[in-house]
Formats: C-alpha cells, structure tokens, sequence
C-alpha cells in the first residue's frame, strides 16, 4: 500500500472515531436530561468514591442542562 493509501484509512479511523465520541456525547445528554440532577450526583459520587459537594460539581461541570433544569426547578 501506498502512503496515500495509509493516510486514506487513519483519516477514516480518525473521523469514526470522533463521529463515534459526538454519538456517545449527543447520547449522554439525553440520557442526562431523562434521568435528572440528583440521579447524575448520586450515580457518580457512587462511581468516582467522591464526595457529595464533589459529585454535584463535577456534574454541574458536564451536564449543564441537567444542572440548568435542576435549578428552575429548585427555584420554582
């Protein structure tokens, strides 16, 4: 094969596995969004052995719109 040929499929592994990585992204969201704040908290202090305050900013940091909806609802 030639080197054209070669850089051909690492630029194919390459954009399948960054399509695969905004799959499982735009999956997780969802997933947030269905199963709330306080589940997300619980579920990663659970996973990560960390502490409460800890899990809540760590989820905050990734699922804003789960923290966003938890929030309006608190406030609400």
């Amino acid at each position: 094969m030639g080197n054209k040929t070669l850089e051909a499929f690492a630029e194919n592994a390459r954009l399948q596995e960054q399509m695969s990585n905004t799959f499982q992204a735009c999956e997780d969201s969802l997933k947030a969004e269905k199963k709330g704040f306080e589940s997300l908290v619980a579920d990663y202090q659970e996973q990560a052995g960390c502490t409460r305050g800890e899990a809540i900013s760590h989820i905050a940091r990734t699922h804003p719109e789960a923290h966003a909806a938890y929030i309006e609802g608190v406030n609400s």
